[in-house]
């Protein structure tokens, strides 16, 4: 990547003092101003950085808040007693509070990693530690190398983010031909950030994405999966799903996608359930990954299973579906557990376009763990079709609260071998 000036005529970074911005400690998360306090109060700088920082100064609510500082994991760690280091491409501390809530710690990182296999530029080892500035410039985009000094309240700009905030635009810090190369997923985060706030990406972005797109296949397939769940659940998965296609990034992730994609009817269509799903996110309506999982795949998906249902062989419409959703995501490994319930759902969708009895006792599917989600999909699937939703408000009325860990549970009683108990453990074998 392009080095910063080092000589003694360097830039001095933007400070924008706390009366010239709108970052208030009343905006900001109690227990990540806990976190930079007891780092400050250590004596290590502490800064608040990242999409939380971007967020904080554009009006939105931070899903997250990462600190960065001068303190190694270790000395975190001993600072913070109930923390934990994580890790091993590059190191950094989770500091947990109530619920599944965390504030990540990292060290201000070096500007030149290591673990660069020769002749090539991917950051396979990224320990080395820095100075702010330094961490500044390693860093994806402008708009996310901004930092709250909690020193003194003011916001730090070593790279231009302040100005590419005011012009709405994703921009890569440094050459973007080399940033990408360096970390492929940064391309699929360029453009959930374009998507979610509804900035353009630089125009040499767009080309180096373009140029770039086939190094994602070198990037860990586990970072993959999680950036592409990330573009489905943010809420903007339409536009998100629209810019991959534009970019030619959504071969490299989808291939057997392509051909769906490829007819404007089915395309639309698949957008138009995509939209739905946002809105249902933005309403907050509880759906979680699988539910958006599902929607990715589900065009895909009953195709197969209406080819099965019309063949000679009808009653191998499952494996169908099976084989479809396992093949939707190419070579990334999108987990079992979300595989399986894509499968649960759609196969739930016949019997929901049939009313359900107008008295007595419901059938008894309704008490599976992930109705809720097959009555939601239901729903999300007529009103993406313009078709009217009572159908599914008169199933829906059966559905509980969905609880993932109550449907984990019974996902893993299910795939037990009949009749096999699971050993009491004071037994002896």
């Amino acid at each position: 990547m392009e080095s910063p000036p080092r000589s003694s005529s360097e830039p001095a970074p933007r400070i924008v003092q706390r009366a010239e911005h709108v970052i208030s400690r009343k905006l900001i998360d109690r227990d990540a101003l806990w976190v930079l306090y007891q780092l400050h109060n250590a004596g290590y700088t502490a800064h608040l950085v990242g999409g939380s920082v971007r967020d904080l100064l554009v009006g939105r609510a931070p899903k997250d808040y990462d600190v960065g500082t001068s303190a190694t994991p270790e000395e975190v760690k001993k600072l913070i007693r109930r923390s934990r280091i994580i890790g091993k491409r590059f190191r950094l501390v989770q500091v947990p509070f109530g619920g599944r809530k965390i504030v990540e710690v990292s060290t201000f990182r070096q500007l030149n990693p290591g673990g660069a296999q020769e002749g090539e530029l991917l950051i396979r080892d990224d320990n080395l530690h820095g100075t702010p500035r330094e961490d500044a410039f390693r860093r994806d985009f402008t708009v996310n190398g901004l930092f709250y000094n909690i020193a003194d309240f003011s916001v730090v700009d070593y790279v231009g983010g302040l100005d590419d905030l005011a012009t709405r635009t994703v921009r890569s810090i440094g050459d973007p031909m080399i940033r990408y190369r360096e970390d492929p997923v940064r391309m699929i985060r360029a453009v959930k950030l374009s998507a979610r706030l509804g900035f353009s990406i630089a125009p040499a972005d767009l080309a180096a994405i373009r140029a770039c797109r086939e190094e994602i296949l070198k990037s860990p397939p586990s970072r993959v999966v999680e950036e592409c769940f990330r573009i489905l659940e943010q809420g903007a998965s339409r536009k998100a799903v629209e810019l991959l296609w534009e970019l030619d990034l959504f071969p490299i992730l989808w291939p057997p996608l392509v051909p769906l994609m490829n007819e404007p009817f089915k395309r639309d269509l698949l957008l138009a359930r995509l939209g739905k799903l946002d809105a249902m996110q933005a309403a907050r309506i509880p759906g979680g990954r699988s539910l958006a999982f599902t929607v990715l795949v589900s065009l895909h998906a009953e195709e197969a299973m209406e080819r099965a249902r019309a063949s000679a062989h009808p009653g191998t419409w499952a494996v169908a579906a099976k084989e479809a959703i396992d093949a939707a995501g190419g070579k990334l490994p999108f987990p079992r557990f979300d595989r399986a319930t894509a499968l649960h759902i759609l196969a739930t969708q016949r019997r929901l376009d049939r009313p359900p009895p107008p008295r007595g006792r419901p059938p008894r599917f309704v008490e599976r763990s992930y109705f809720g989600l097959a009555a939601a999909y239901f729903r999300l699937r007529l009103a993406a079709e313009g078709r009217d939703p009572a159908p599914a408000d008169a199933w829906v009325r059966f559905a509980r609260p969905y609880d993932p860990q109550a449907h984990r549970h019974q996902e893993r009683r299910d795939r037990r071998p009949h009749g096999r108990q699971t050993p009491n453990k004071n037994t002896n074998s």
